[in-house]
């Protein structure tokens, strides 16, 4: 997923070198409101059209070739929130449309080996929400709308052939709003709410992994979808998911 917003905190860390010699230490704490807000016309595009609003509390992007230990605590205490109203006709090309809000995101992309991962996530925060009111016609490709609101996000892609310990506390209400009309589309549609509290995702060569995600609060997902005369596949989806954990072991 791309993001881009009026509000983003981001972190981006890259280390290198022997695995014996580099420790990264992130720490990340956002106790103010974080609001993105877009609204878009387009129209008479030649072109793929891409649209998107997203608002993050904390986020850590970190890429390492080598390294002993990572260490991310992120804490986000307070509303983080993003709207899309996106109106978009006549366009020959894809197009997309993306409401986003999380309260903490990190990214591991390991090219080489770590040791240790140790990461701590806490959304405190009033409600991670994310809206899209998206309006689409007369366009000949493929249409995508999406609205996600996560609390708390890890992604590790790579070996880690120590021990990755995750822990993830979500306290806050997740709610993610789809409202989307398609008419007159040559191409696949698809509409996506996705509320998520808790999420961890890892790919890659592992030794042990220890998870502990816990969700307190209310997860909501809404999508109300209209679609009229489409040529191509039509997939519309409202998930709400309290803790989710995804582990591939290569």
């Amino acid at each position: 997923m791309k993001f881009a917003s009026v509000s983003i905190a981001v972190l981006a860390l890259a280390a290198a070198g022997a695995a014996s010699a580099q420790t990264t230490n992130s720490t990340q704490i956002d106790v103010t409101h974080v609001t993105s807000t877009l609204n878009a016309n387009v129209q008479d595009v030649t072109g793929a059209v891409s649209n998107t609003s997203a608002a993050l509390g904390n986020s850590l992007s970190v890429a390492a070739a080598n390294a002993s230990t990572l260490n991310n605590y992120q804490a986000s205490a307070a509303g983080v929130n993003a709207t899309l109203n996106a109106t978009v006709k006549d366009v020959t090309g894809a197009v997309s449309n993306t409401a986003a809000a999380i309260g903490n995101s990190a990214s591991v992309n390991v090219s080489g080996s770590v040791q240790n991962i140790n990461s701590t996530q806490k959304s405190l925060n009033t409600d991670p929400s994310a809206t899209l009111n998206a309006t689409v016609q007369s366009v000949n490709g493929a249409v995508s709308n999406t609205s996600a609101a996560i609390g708390n996000s890890l992604s590790v892609t790579g070996n880690v052939w120590g021990t990755t310990n995750n822990s993830q506390y979500n306290s806050a209400p997740i709610n993610a709003t789809l409202n989307a009309t398609a008419n007159g589309v040559t191409g696949d549609v698809s509409n996506t709410a996705a509320a998520i509290g808790d999420s961890l995702s890892t790919t890659g060569g592992a030794g042990v992994i220890n998870n502990s995600q816990y969700n307190s609060a209310n997860v909501t997902a809404t999508a109300n979808a209209t679609v009229r005369n489409v040529t191509g596949t039509v997939t519309n989806t409202a998930a709400a998911i309290g803790n989710s954990a995804s582990i591939t072991i290569k």
